[in-house]
């Protein structure tokens, strides 16, 4: 058993899925989407954003494209983030609830959602194994929180540019 330190969970090894962890009722897991942020070809890096400025990153889970709406007023939004190209390591980056909806042109995404305090521990510490499918970016919680798996829980934030030793060079 690994023990999460902020939080009351033990969180077992093996077989262990992020439904299982985040435990949501029916009520929210029915209005619960999850969004898959990976990089945009070659103009954008998702993870380079991540590193550089994760408060500013975290919002690119509400992100709207163009007049797409992602997300609607009563949604619980889910954010995990690609950890290279063509992995299936996923990083838990947030949990908003949507108070409204977020109008076509205003980038203050914030006025429109609040963090899901409950779930703010794995913000940047949570990984889960995932392969998606082609062009997968955003997906019904039910559907996909039981087929991601918990591959790790760290101790500290996620670091990008942690040495991870020669032997893994």
């Amino acid at each position: 058993m690994a023990f999460c330190a902020n939080c009351d969970e033990k969180l077992p090894y093996g077989i262990f899925t992020l439904a299982d962890l985040l435990k949501l009722n029916s009520t929210d897991s029915a209005r619960a989407k999850i969004r898959l942020i990976s990089n945009n070809g070659e103009s954008w890096n998702a993870l380079e954003e991540f590193n550089n400025n994760f408060l500013e990153f975290k919002k690119s889970v509400l992100h709207r494209n163009g007049s797409n709406i992602t997300f609607k007023k009563g949604q619980l939004a889910i954010g995990l983030l690609q950890l290279g190209n063509n992995s299936d390591k996923w990083l838990f980056i947030t949990a908003f609830e949507l108070l409204d909806d977020v109008p076509e042109n205003d980038d203050k995404i914030e006025k429109f959602s609040r963090e899901v305090k409950k779930f703010e521990h794995f913000s940047g510490r949570l990984i889960l194994k995932y392969k998606r499918g082609p062009r997968e970016i955003f997906g019904n919680y039910n559907k996909l929180s039981v087929k991601m798996e918990v591959n790790q829980y760290l101790p500290s934030f996620y670091d990008a540019d942690e040495f991870n030793g020669y032997d893994n060079v």
